[in-house]
């Protein structure tokens, strides 16, 4: 096999594209992203209607490795806030119990039932009697 025909089948196997918005190309194919406008970048169809819009969100550094987004390779999560970051980033984060967003500070992920637990651990655990009507100020 000649090396121009390998060069061609890689690239179809990443299912290349060239978005017109971001001006550059990118892998995985064309049916499964959306370039966001306001954004200014592709994002995976699963988040078209539900995504945080953050003016050019990919167009800054990762809050974590400050390795440049746009470009970069790695995947990219975008938070519930909208700004992004490497995927493998947060995942370390999160192996260091950190889930809030190194921009804004809002939770990274759901925390509905780590809430519940530590409600449920309180009122497990009731107030001795000497504090049960004391008011601090």
């Amino acid at each position: 096999m000649s090396d121009s025909y390998v060069t061609l089948l890689l690239q179809i196997s990443k299912k290349q594209y060239h978005c017109d918005g971001c001006g550059i190309c990118r892998t995985g194919g064309i049916d499964n992203f959306f370039h966001c406008e306001k954004c200014g970048c592709c994002y995976s169809n699963v988040l078209k209607d539900s995504h945080h819009c953050v003016e050019r969100a990919m167009h800054h550094n990762c809050p974590v490795c400050f390795e440049y987004l746009f470009d970069s390779t790695m995947d990219i999560s975008v938070l519930h806030c909208g700004h992004t970051i490497h995927l493998e980033c947060l995942n370390e984060m999160r192996v260091h119990h950190h889930f809030s967003c190194p921009v804004c500070s809002r939770s990274a992920c759901d925390m509905t039932d780590a809430w519940q637990k530590l409600d449920q651990e309180v009122a497990a655990t009731p107030m001795p009697e000497f504090y049960q009507k004391k008011m601090v100020w």
